[in-house]
């Protein structure tokens, strides 16, 4: 069997065993001052060729002379191959006001996802 696992994007590559399909799964997550931002980014695809990609990314920072806080939380995943998967999740808790935007698109052998999320505690 011949594979490589690279720690970074969390990639398991397997050259010799086209039925096994290759997962690529990331999250994030931050608590700070009773507010809470986290983000998970899942990818998978079957098949020779396929690639499975994902990227998450939480900043949380203090506003207001240290009384209110911001949270930012990224995600994307991106599948190519057969029977693409790719989805982003993603919570926020503790903020007066969390926005969030994501967009999903799917084709015959493509997809992906991704998750914008912007949290904001008030003092």
């Amino acid at each position: 069997m011949n594979f490589s696992f690279d720690n970074k994007t969390r990639v398991l590559e397997i050259k010799d065993l086209p039925i096994l399909e290759e997962l690529s799964t990331e999250n994030a997550s931050g608590i700070v001052a009773g507010t809470q931002i986290g983000v998970n980014a899942t990818a998978s695809a079957t098949g020779d060729n396929s690639t499975a990609i994902t990227y998450t990314k939480v900043k949380l920072k203090p506003i207001g002379n240290g009384r209110g806080m911001i949270g930012i939380a990224k995600g994307s995943a991106f599948a190519i191959g057969n029977d693409p998967i790719a989805d982003t999740f993603y919570t926020a808790e503790g903020f007066d006001k969390v926005i969030a935007k994501g967009r999903d698109k799917t084709r015959k052998n493509s997809a992906s996802s991704k998750v914008i999320v912007i949290g904001i505690d008030r003092p």
